[in-house]
């Protein structure tokens, strides 16, 4: 039996560090928001447990976080049924758009209907969490508001009034990387970040608060990433910011043909420039046969 189902990546409406935890994680808070820009997993039942993926740099053995998630749902549901996975990434590597989460979030949706299983919810959270601290949002649907390391979530239909121009400029940023330039911490108060989120939505104050505290980190070393914002705001984006810890840059139109020529004028100097229609919310999951 073979399936497949879609996997959304997202952008980060504003991310703000709060600071180094304990554990060595940083709180911070953010605004999940998905794009329509998806990888494809096709799913086929086999005795053991194998990933073909389309990207010759993404690995296919237990490094691959979707084999770690087939493996962990092994060990929950006590199945001994492998699943062969074909991989088609779409969404770029090392871009901040949260490819590999929401592949591995899919992978634990969608396989136990496969292998007729079921989980609990808190079950589910509880293995996205130690997948990684993005995947327990792509669980949910459309956006959420994040805080902690990013995995304690409150979920929003938020239609987002904007045309969204996604730029992949080709620079892989591991995160890793990006985390371990941060030395110093702006004075964030946790919650201030959704606050002004509501007044820029509701009131239309500035959307200088959907800034990423990654950008002065990277800006310096990957000055394509900065081009690549400059260009958006020059085409007439309201405001266009990194994505997650990088490298890929979204900008808001509020009008489609500016978004349109935007898109238009990206296309041919970057590997990927995606749009996303104003109001685009993911339909809801489904294994198609």
């Amino acid at each position: 039996m073979q399936a497949y189902g879609l996997a959304y990546g997202k952008i980060n409406l504003g991310l703000r560090i709060l600071g180094k935890r304990e554990d060595g994680y940083h709180d911070i808070e953010t605004i999940f928001h998905r794009i329509r820009l998806a990888d494809r997993l096709e799913f086929t039942k086999a005795e053991d447990v194998s990933i073909e993926c389309s990207h010759p740099e993404v690995p296919t053995d237990a490094r691959n976080l979707c084999y770690q998630a087939v493996t962990r749902l092994q060990e929950v549901t006590g199945n001994q049924s492998g699943v062969r996975i074909a991989l088609q990434k779409n969404i770029p590597v090392g871009a901040g758009l949260g490819g590999g989460s929401a592949d591995a979030a899919l992978v634990l949706r969608l396989l136990p209907r496969l292998w007729k299983r079921s989980i609990s919810e808190d079950v589910c959270h509880s293995i996205a969490a130690d997948l990684g601290s993005d995947v327990p949002f792509f669980l949910g649907s459309s956006s959420a508001h994040g805080t902690g390391r990013g995995e304690r979530l409150t979920f929003h239909q938020l239609a987002l009034p904007f045309t969204v121009v996604v730029c992949f400029p080709g620079t892989i940023v591991s995160t890793r990387e990006a985390y371990a330039r941060i030395h110093e911490y702006k004075a964030w108060k946790p919650g201030m970040l959704w606050n002004e989120f509501g007044q820029f939505l509701n009131e239309g104050a500035d959307c200088g608060c959907l800034g990423n505290d990654f950008e002065p980190l990277l800006f310096g070393s990957h000055p394509e990433i900065r081009n690549v914002k400059t260009l958006m705001l020059d085409q007439g984006a309201q405001c266009a910011f990194l994505s997650g810890s990088g490298s890929a840059v979204y900008g808001l139109f509020a009008e489609p043909a500016h978004a349109a020529k935007a898109a238009n004028m990206l296309t041919g100097r970057y590997p990927l420039v995606h749009v996303t229609p104003s109001g685009f919310v993911p339909p809801p999951d489904r294994l198609v046969s």
